[in-house]
């Protein structure tokens, strides 16, 4: 049934895409299994955009139906952890200039349950807007996401924000997204590079665990 997750959000069909997602849930598959599948679809959807074979309404469809089945499926996921042990505080958002969340909002769904306080900014983030979320809420973790090649310069910019306002020390930076790779790291003063939401969630407790040992 994992496949037929796939198949129906590359089918844009929300209706089905809803019902298999509960089905998966209430039948006790992981909450990593059914999220991956759901970024599957996307990255078929993502990959055909690409070489023009759909379109952006297509894209933005797509990233709509996501948002909402992991909203109504989250109480599931949540519905053995009433009390959440916290164990840090994520700001994350799509860097300014770009518009695209579909990435993002997994990636804030796999950091709440991976026991985050995430405060998610959304899309086309100015610098100035992450730095002031980080003096505000003082996280262990920014995430920086991006779709386009000028991400890159925003994510510098925004790195150099967070330094020019003197929050850089024991704030650990992470950046991914779908044009996103390990040579970006260097590039734009980040951290750590992730390729998908379940290992920036793995990634982001270990960074944690470290910073309190």
């Amino acid at each position: 049934m994992t496949q037929e997750l796939t198949d129906a959000i590359v089918a844009l069909d929300e209706e089905k895409v809803r019902k298999i997602a509960k089905s998966l849930i209430e039948a006790g598959e992981s909450p990593e299994v059914v999220i991956e599948n759901i970024r599957l679809g996307l990255q078929v959807i993502g990959d055909k955009f690409d070489k023009g074979e759909t379109f952006i309404a297509e894209l933005i469809m797509a990233g709509e139906i996501v948002s909402s089945t992991i909203e109504q499926i989250k109480p599931y996921l949540l519905e053995n952890q009433s009390q959440v042990s916290r164990i840090g505080k994520a700001v994350i958002g799509t860097v300014q200039g770009d518009v695209h969340d579909i990435g993002l909002n997994i990636v804030a769904t796999f950091l709440d349950l991976a026991g985050f306080e995430v405060y998610n900014l959304g899309i086309d983030v100015s610098p100035a807007t992450f730095a002031e979320k980080v003096r505000e809420t003082r996280p262990q973790l920014l995430g920086l996401s991006g779709l386009i090649t000028a991400s890159q310069g925003a994510m510098a910019e925004t790195v150099e924000a967070v330094k020019a306002a003197g929050l850089r020390e024991g704030l650990k930076i992470m950046i991914g997204g779908a044009i996103v790779n390990e040579g970006w790291i260097e590039k734009v003063g980040a951290d750590v590079y992730c390729k998908d939401a379940a290992q920036a969630a793995r990634v982001a407790k270990q960074l944690v665990e470290r910073m309190v040992s």
